[in-house]
C-alpha cells in the first residue's frame, strides 16, 4: 500500500510540474494578452476544443505578437546606432508605420527639414525591405519625383533578416543627402543636372529646402498621436525649455574611476591625469 501511495505522490507530483513549466514557458515567450484575451484562456480553449478542429487556424495571434517583438527588439537597435539630426516614434495606431523628420547639417542639403514615412510589410521579417516616402517633393536622384518614395532596393536587393536591420535603411536615408550617388537613379532629370551643371542643382535643392521649412509647421495627422508635430517658438510657453537646455553641461559619469593616460611622444614615459587634478 504504502508504494502504491508513494507512486501516485510522484506521479501527481510529476504532472504537476509538468502543468507548471508548460504555463511557465508561455508567460516567459509571448504576450500575457492576444487580442482582449488572455493568452491562458486561449491556450485552454486550445486544449478543450475537438481533436478535428485545425490547430493552425490560431496561430495568427501568436505570430501578430512575435513580429511585434521582433520591431521592438529592431527598435532599441535604432536607439543603440543613434544616427544623427534622425528624430523617429512608430505609430500609435500601428507598429509597422514609423514617422520620420531628418534635418540635415551639411553639404548641399543643409538646413533642409524632410518628413517621411517608414513603411514596414506585414510579413516582418520575412519580408522585403522597409520602404521609405517623403512626404515633400525632394529633388535627388534617388527619390522619384511622383511618388516621394526613396529607391532602396538598389543598395539592400535581397532583404535577410539574419543580416540586415530598419536602422541600417535609416542610416542609408541619412546618408543620401551627404554623399549623392547618381548610380541606379530614380530621378533622371535630376542626375543630368547634378552631372552637367551643378549650379542649376543647387539651386532646385535651395527650392526644396526653403519649401521643407515652411511645411514643418502646416503639417499635422490628427489621425494618429504620435505623428511629429512642431510649433514656432513662443517665449512664454518655450523660455525656461530652452534655457535649461543651453545651460546643461556635459556630466561625466562615474567620475571616481574616470582617468587619462597617455605616453609621452618620442619616450617610454607614462603620463595620467585624473579628473581631480586642476
Amino acid at each position: 500500500m504504502a508504494g502504491r501511495s508513494d507512486a501516485a505522490s510522484i506521479l501527481t507530483e510529476k504532472e504537476s510540474n509538468e502543468n507548471l513549466q508548460r504555463h511557465g514557458s508561455i508567460r516567459k515567450v509571448l504576450h500575457s494578452l492576444v487580442g482582449n484575451d488572455s493568452l491562458l484562456g486561449i491556450s485552454a480553449r486550445m486544449l478543450d476544443r475537438p481533436k478535428q478542429y485545425r490547430v493552425d487556424d490560431d496561430l495568427n495571434p501568436y505570430q501578430d505578437f512575435l513580429r511585434e517583438y521582433a520591431l521592438i527588439s529592431e527598435y532599441k537597435l535604432l536607439c543603440q546606432n543613434l544616427i544623427p539630426g534622425l528624430y523617429i516614434i512608430p505609430s500609435a495606431n500601428s507598429g509597422l508605420v514609423w514617422f520620420g523628420v531628418l534635418f540635415v547639417r551639411s553639404g548641399i542639403y543643409k538646413g533642409g527639414i524632410f518628413r517621411f514615412t517608414f513603411k514596414i510589410s506585414e510579413s516582418f521579417p520575412d519580408s522585403p525591405p522597409p520602404s521609405v516616402i517623403f512626404e515633400d517633393k525632394i529633388f535627388h536622384p534617388s527619390i522619384d519625383e511622383e511618388t516621394h518614395e526613396l529607391n532602396v532596393t538598389s543598395i539592400f536587393p535581397v532583404w535577410s533578416k539574419h543580416e540586415n536591420h530598419l536602422w541600417q535603411v535609416l542610416e542609408y536615408t541619412s546618408t543620401i543627402f551627404y554623399q549623392i550617388s547618381t548610380d541606379n537613379a530614380k530621378n533622371l532629370s535630376a542626375v543630368q543636372l547634378y552631372d552637367n551643371d551643378i549650379k542649376k542643382y543647387k539651386e532646385m535643392v535651395q527650392t526644396c529646402i526653403e519649401q521643407s521649412k515652411q511645411n514643418i509647421f502646416n503639417r499635422n495627422n490628427y489621425e494618429d498621436a504620435n505623428y511629429i508635430r512642431f510649433h514656432e517658438f513662443n517665449e512664454s510657453v518655450h523660455r525656461e525649455a530652452r534655457l535649461t537646455l543651453l545651460s546643461e553641461e556635459p556630466k561625466m559619469k562615474n567620475i571616481s574611476k574616470c582617468a587619462l593616460s597617455w605616453v609621452k611622444e618620442g619616450t617610454l614615459k607614462p603620463c595620467s591625469l585624473t579628473p581631480y587634478n586642476s
